[in-house]
């Protein structure tokens, strides 16, 4: 998704459109292993028994998409190194905070997570933000790990899948889920808050204009 794409800009935009191309495909794989998942309680309730593999091969995809966004990470923190990388003299200059409050009442971005990315932003710069996605991948990864152990125990009940789940009995991946499905939320309003602030300071330094219409030109005292 082109939103999502992050800067910096110019000789990074590969490797930072890559890295908003493998978390989208990790999504997908998600939601199809969600979708597989309903496949199977749709068999259940017409008193057959549906695939439970797909919905396992989908979760174990997702990973394999979040082990290629690790790699994409230390590509780009390597090209950054290489170039001898500094965040751009606007991350100084733009009031982003200014910039939120707009973004927010528009709804273009989550109040929490904004703040959230301007903290590390202004605390430690571009490379700050990599390391938090590091650590947010690797949470990703652990908690559909998880899922994924608590779904094999429960598809060993061929046709008890939608029982376990609507009565809460023993193996129920509810919680699981959700935990997985909340975390994946999270990250993905971090991630867009980066990148429009990414995209905001950006903007600045090549005098493009602003994400705002209010705001083009105001700027920190």
């Amino acid at each position: 998704m082109g939103g999502k794409n992050h800067q910096p800009c110019s000789s990074y935009l590969k490797n930072s459109t890559r890295l908003s191309r493998f978390l989208s495909l990790a999504t997908v794989r998600l939601e199809t292993a969600n979708v597989r998942l309903e496949d199977v309680i749709l068999c259940e309730l017409d008193g057959e028994t549906g695939d439970t593999a797909p919905i396992i091969e989908n979760l174990r995809a997702s990973i394999d998409e979040l082990n290629s966004m690790s790699a994409c990470v230390a590509d780009l923190r390597g090209q950054m190194d290489e170039n001898g990388y500094e965040d751009l003299p606007s991350l100084k200059t733009v009031d982003l905070a200014a910039v939120g409050d707009s973004l927010v009442t528009s709804q273009r971005v989550d109040q929490i997570r904004w703040n959230e990315a301007q903290e590390i932003m202004c605390s430690g710069g571009f490379y700050r933000m990599l390391d938090t996605f590091d650590e947010r991948i690797a949470m990703l990864r652990s908690d559909t790990e998880r899922l994924i152990t608590q779904i094999e125990i429960v598809v060993a009940l061929p046709g008890q899948v939608h029982r376990v789940l609507e009565e809460n009995r023993v193996g129920n991946i509810r919680p699981a889920f959700a935990k997985l499905y909340t975390g994946w939320h999270n990250f993905h309003a971090l991630f867009l808050a980066s990148a429009l602030i990414s995209t905001e300071l950006w903007y600045s330094f090549n005098n493009f204009g602003s994400l705002t219409d209010d705001l083009a030109n105001r700027r920190v005292a």
